[in-house]
């Protein structure tokens, strides 16, 4: 499975009438898949929606899964920053389990020097 099926897969169980037990079954599926692969395709839901359901989904499965992170965390934060729904507390939950807190702040921290839009 490729990240935008992932994604596409989100928004497609969220708007139909399973709801969440298809999230529940959708994450069960996603525990076969690799894991950059599932990390990717959730936090695209971070990047380029900005709708709480799929946030929701897409926040609660992250902690739920907890796959792997090899990324560059002060980039996934900044990418996260435009559409990121702040109720969504999964998505900052997550970085600080697979990153460490002190450095989520750190991250944090330094892009509140920048000049970012």
């Amino acid at each position: 499975m490729k990240s935008e099926q992932i994604r596409f897969e989100i928004v497609k169980i969220v708007d139909g009438a399973n709801g969440w037990q298809g999230i529940r079954h959708f994450m069960l599926k996603l525990k076969k898949e690799d894991s950059e692969t599932v990390l990717e395709g959730l936090l695209e839901i971070f990047f380029l929606d900005n709708l709480f359901r799929y946030q929701a989904a897409a926040g609660g499965l992250l902690w739920k899964l907890k796959p792997k992170y090899k990324r560059n965390l002060r980039d996934d934060i900044k990418r996260s920053l435009k559409n990121w729904d702040v109720s969504i507390e999964e998505l900052p939950w997550y970085f600080a389990e697979v990153a460490g807190y002190k450095q989520v702040l750190k991250e944090v921290e330094s892009l509140l020097s920048e000049s970012i839009t």
